[in-house]
C-alpha cells in the first residue's frame, strides 16, 4: 500500500509540472485556437482551470500525509501568480480557491485572504438562470451542468465557514437543491449530465458516472461544513438512499463503468474514484459504511509506475461522452483525492495496516 501511494503521488507531481511546464503551455493553446478555428467552438483554457487546480489539490493534501516539502514547494509556486492577479476566466476555475484554502490553513496566514474574497464576489455575481443556478458557460444561457456542483460549493460552504458568511452557504443549497429537484431522473434514482429548467427538459444520458462524482463531491463536502441542520439531515438521508441506487450498478461487484447503468461498459476509474471519495467524505458525517471490495478493485487500477489505468476521456460537452480510455490527468487527480481519503479515513493508514 504504502509504495503504491508513493508511486501515484510521484506519477501526479510529474503530470502536474509537465502540465505547467512553459512549452507546454504554448502548446495547448495552440491546439485550443485550432479547436477554435476548425470547429467554430470556444475552448476555454487557463493554467488554473479544474484540470490543473485537481492536481495541485491532490499533491497538497499528499503532502499533509507525507510532509514532503517538495509538494508544498510546487503548490506554492504554482498559486503565486494567481494570488498576484486572480485569473477567473471560467466557472472552472474555482476550484483553485479549495488549493488557496489549504494553503492558508497549512501556513496560517492571511495572505490568500484577499484573493478568496475575489473568488467568492466571482462566483457571487456570476450568471444564473431563473432559480438563482449558475450557469457552467455565460453562452449556454440556462443550461446547468453538474460539473458545477462539484466545482463552486466545496468553496462556497468552506468560504462560509472561515469568514462566517451565511450567504455562501446559501448559494451552494440554492446549487444542490435545484440539482436534485430538476436533474435527477424519477425511474432510476440516478442524476443526468444537466438540465432546462426554462424548457423544462434534461440533457445527457442518464447516470454518467462523472456528473454523478461532481454533483456527489458538491454534496459530501458541504456537509462537512454545513450549519444549517435541518438541511445537513435532509442531505444525509438522501445521500443514503443515492449511495444505494448506484449500488444497484456494480460490475462484479468491484467496479462502476463510464455510465452507472451500462454494466456492459468499460471500467472507469475517474467515475470510481469520485464517488468513492464521496463515500469516505461522507461516512464522516454519517453510518455510511463504503463496500470495501470496491475499495479493492479501484486499487487495482494503478500500474507499477503509479500511472492510474481506465479512465474515460474528458466529455466534449452534454451528451458528447468519448469512448476513449488511458491515463489523463484529472482521472490521476480524482484517484489520488481518494487515495488521500483513504489513508485518512479510520481503516486506513500509510502502511497499509
Amino acid at each position: 500500500m504504502n509504495k503504491k501511494y508513493q508511486t501515484v503521488i510521484i506519477k501526479t507531481k510529474d503530470i502536474f509540472l509537465d502540465k505547467i511546464n512553459k512549452k507546454q503551455l504554448l502548446k495547448i493553446k495552440i491546439k485550443h485556437l485550432l479547436i477554435f478555428l476548425l470547429r467554430h467552438r470556444k475552448s476555454y483554457y487557463s493554467l488554473y482551470g479544474w484540470r490543473i487546480s485537481l492536481l495541485a489539490l491532490a499533491l497538497l493534501e499528499s503532502y499533509e500525509i507525507n510532509h514532503r516539502k517538495d509538494l508544498l514547494n510546487i503548490v506554492e509556486k504554482y498559486c503565486l501568480n494567481f494570488v498576484k492577479k486572480p485569473d477567473l476566466k471560467v466557472i472552472d476555475c474555482v476550484i483553485v480557491g479549495e488549493v488557496l484554502f489549504k494553503l492558508k490553513e497549512i501556513k496560517n496566514t492571511n495572505l490568500y485572504d484577499n484573493t478568496l474574497h475575489i473568488i467568492y464576489d466571482y462566483i457571487r455575481l456570476f450568471p444564473t438562470d431563473k432559480e438563482g443556478s449558475k450557469l457552467y458557460r455565460i453562452t449556454d444561457s440556462n443550461k446547468i451542468f453538474a460539473d458545477t456542483i462539484g466545482m463552486i460549493c466545496p468553496f462556497l460552504m468552506m468560504y462560509s465557514h472561515q469568514f462566517n458568511i451565511s450567504e455562501a452557504e446559501d448559494i451552494a443549497i440554492t446549487q444542490i437543491d435545484n440539482f436534485i429537484n430538476n436533474g435527477l431522473d424519477d425511474n432510476s434514482g440516478l442524476f443526468y449530465h444537466g438540465y432546462n429548467k426554462s424548457e423544462n427538459i434534461a440533457y445527457g444520458v442518464i447516470g454518467w458516472g462523472r456528473a454523478e462524482g461532481w454533483v456527489l463531491r458538491g454534496i459530501t463536502t458541504a456537509l462537512e461544513y454545513m450549519q444549517n441542520k435541518n438541511k445537513k439531515m435532509e442531505y444525509i438521508l438522501f445521500l443514503n438512499q443515492h449511495y444505494e441506487n448506484i449500488m444497484k450498478y456494480k460490475i462484479e461487484d468491484r467496479f462502476f463503468s463510464w455510465q452507472l447503468p451500462c454494466t456492459k461498459g468499460h471500467v472507469d476509474t475517474s467515475t470510481m474514484s469520485m464517488i468513492l471519495k464521496s463515500m469516505l467524505v461522507f461516512s464522516k458525517t454519517s453510518s455510511y459504511s463504503i463496500d470495501s471490495r470496491l475499495i479493492d478493485g479501484l486499487l487495482a487500477m494503478a500500474n507499477e509506475k503509479g500511472e492510474v489505468l481506465s479512465c474515460s476521456a474528458e466529455c466534449h460537452g452534454l451528451s458528447e461522452y468519448p469512448q476513449v480510455f488511458g491515463t489523463f490527468d484529472f482521472g490521476q487527480s480524482f484517484y489520488l483525492l481518494f487515495f488521500n481519503e483513504l489513508i485518512i479515513s479510520e481503516s486506513w493508514n500509510i502502511n497499509g495496516k
